[in-house]
Order: C-alpha cells, then sequence, then structure tokens
C-alpha cells in the first residue's frame, strides 16, 4: 500500500471528518466564549494559540488545494463508472477544466498580497 492510498483513505474517513469538523467548531465557540468573558489581557495567550491553528489549518488547506489543481491539470480525461469493476476508468475522451482554471485565479488573488507584501503576514 503506497503513501498515497493510505492518505486517502484518511482523508475518505468519516471518523476524520468528524474529529476535524468538531475540533475546527469547538475552537471556534471556545474563542467566541473567551472573548466575551475574559479581559483581552487575560485571552491574549489562547488568542496567539488560536491565531496559530488557524493559520496553520490555512496552510494546509492552501496546500492541498495546489496540490489537487497540480494532480489534475488542465486538460483532464473524462472517467465512466465501470459497475463490473467498482471503479472509474479513462474512455479516452478530454476536456478542459474550468474548476482548475477558477482555483489558479482564485489562488493567485489569494496569493499575491501575500508576496507583495509578507511583511503583513507574519
Amino acid at each position: 500500500m503506497s503513501n498515497s492510498e493510505i492518505l486517502q483513505g484518511m482523508a475518505n474517513s468519516d471518523l476524520t471528518r468528524q474529529i476535524l469538523f468538531s475540533s475546527y467548531l469547538f475552537l471556534i465557540f471556545l474563542t467566541m466564549f473567551i472573548s466575551l468573558t475574559l479581559p483581552v489581557e487575560k485571552g491574549i495567550g489562547y488568542f496567539r494559540f488560536v491565531a496559530v491553528i488557524f493559520s496553520l489549518m490555512t496552510l494546509f488547506v492552501v496546500v492541498g488545494i495546489i496540490y489537487f489543481m497540480t494532480q489534475t491539470g488542465f486538460v483532464m480525461e473524462e472517467l465512466v463508472f465501470n459497475p463490473a469493476t467498482n471503479s472509474y476508468e479513462p474512455n479516452g475522451i478530454t476536456h478542459f477544466s474550468w474548476l482548475t482554471l477558477a482555483g489558479v485565479i482564485m489562488l493567485t488573488v489569494y496569493l499575491i498580497p501575500i508576496i507583495l507584501r509578507p511583511g503583513d503576514f507574519l
């Protein structure tokens, strides 16, 4: 079993999705609770911790989107589901991927300010 298959199995696992969603929701609710109940001076350590976690999550999402777009490319081959083998098989027809083009445009809009003014994002 290759690393890609292991990671793909983990990403498609319902347990992994539930853990990530629950953790994210917990951080949002705890942040709201602390910001409403504590003075800023006492909660600043927690806010820095949460900022680092949200930054890492955003970084992993951007890296995942870039990985997806590099794997699919601009010209994709159409896949057809084969019930006999229970898998998708290429049928030889290719088409232009508008999703990849939109992803490149969106990531450019997102990353250009970071590249031009990195001091604002550190």
